[in-house]
């Protein structure tokens, strides 16, 4: 699913997805090196009334670019359940 509806408030260019947060995997080395935590506190201080789906919209709006998917069975959500019929998903939420 494109979700345009929530890239363009937050400038996320169209040929980037917008992804769910609820699981994520992180390089904490590269997290910490670059700064990130920072970049999205200011995102969120900067514009507030951009902001819908708190941390989720500003890890997004920092992270377009700079972020890989996961295979739906790291992070099966409802959403995931229409599109994908999974056996043995690994994290369910």
């Amino acid at each position: 699913m494109n979700k345009q509806w929530k890239k363009a408030p937050l400038s996320i260019p169209a040929e980037y997805t917008y992804f769910n947060a609820g699981v994520l995997l992180m390089n904490l080395q590269k997290w910490r090196e670059n700064k990130i935590s920072s970049q999205v506190i200011q995102y969120i201080k900067e514009h507030p009334k951009l902001i819908k789906l708190m941390d989720q919209d500003a890890l997004n709006a920092v992270l377009y670019d700079k972020c890989l998917k996961l295979e739906p069975k790291w992070n099966y959500t409802k959403g995931v359940m229409k599109r994908y019929n999974l056996d043995n998903p690994a994290i369910v939420h």
